[in-house]
């Protein structure tokens, strides 16, 4: 399933942001809290650190799904705010509007997208292979900067048929080159790194000062 916000050939973006440092106007969260509709996906992301030998301590990431603050841009969907001196956590905002309207597929998506910032420490991949058993582009990543279950269904349909790659990826950038094989499908070597940011899409936006730069609106 995508999601889809349409007027006749427009897709609006939705974004995705971390933000680091003292810029954040969120106010440090009273205490630890996973919010229940969360438990599951981060559990089962400790759980896929683990077995690929990355132990990250628990108790170590706030998320919670509300309405965002004026000051962040009307498009995003998740944001990733790193720890500073005024929060102990880095901590996770999900878009209540978002998360009530998506399938189980997006949900894990974006939130595997923001513990990859949040705990990972991951940026922004932004590589693309064309796939010619589709005939279009796929990224790479879950850290895309677009969410990929929001693209159209045969790209989101590739990430779910290879997701035990991407997410193997997300714990170890060299898998990455697994998933370009994958998407060159019997030695196809055809790149087009423009396709995708002409597409539109849901997009995720990161920028560590001030979270403004978007992609694909």
């Amino acid at each position: 399933m995508r999601i889809q916000l349409l007027l006749p050939l427009i897709i609006l973006g939705l974004t995705a942001c971390s933000k680091s440092g003292d810029s954040s106007p969120k106010p440090l969260p009273p205490t630890y809290a996973i919010g229940a509709q969360f438990n599951s996906l981060v559990d089962e992301f400790y759980d896929q650190a683990q077995l690929r030998g990355i132990t990250l301590k628990r108790n170590l990431v706030v998320v919670e799904v509300e309405k965002f603050s004026a000051d962040l841009p009307a498009n995003t969907v998740g944001v990733c705010f790193y720890p500073s001196s005024q929060r102990q956590y880095p901590y996770v905002e999900v878009k209540k509007d978002f998360w009530d309207g998506v399938s189980d597929e997006a949900r894990k998506n974006l939130i595997y997208h923001e513990l990859g910032h949040c705990l990972l420490y991951r940026d922004h991949i932004s590589d693309t292979q064309f796939a010619p058993i589709i005939g279009r582009s796929v990224p790479l990543s879950i850290m895309y900067p677009i969410i990929l279950m929001t693209l159209p269904s045969d790209i989101s349909n590739f990430y779910l048929n290879h997701i035990v790659a991407y997410i193997s990826e997300l714990f170890d950038t060299t898998q990455l080159g697994v998933i370009r094989g994958y998407a060159q499908n019997a030695g196809s070597n055809g790149f087009d790194p423009d396709y995708i940011p002409s597409m539109g899409g849901y997009s995720a936006t990161t920028d560590s000062g001030d979270c403004l730069h978007e992609e694909n609106e």
